[in-house]
């Protein structure tokens, strides 16, 4: 017997995480992309920053330019 989805009145066949295909995309594209695995500490990010003489809050906006400058000339 093959597995169905797990939303009720819906009797498509299992694809992902207890849903068939279309409900498993519907929730894909409605969850935010905001991983747990790739976000950093604030304490992580501020020693970070503190290495690269970044202010604790991030690039300033002298730094942003001068960096997108930089990218513009390199061959």
């Amino acid at each position: 017997m093959t597995r169905e989805c797990d939303r009720t009145d819906c009797h498509r066949t299992h694809y992902a995480r207890g849903l068939c295909q279309r409900h498993y995309t519907q929730q894909r594209r409605r969850t935010p992309r905001t991983s747990k695995a790739n976000s950093i500490d604030r304490a992580r990010l501020v020693y970070l920053r503190r290495l690269v003489g970044l202010p604790d809050d991030g690039p300033t906006p002298e730094h942003t330019h001068r960096w997108n400058r930089q990218e513009n000339t390199t061959p």
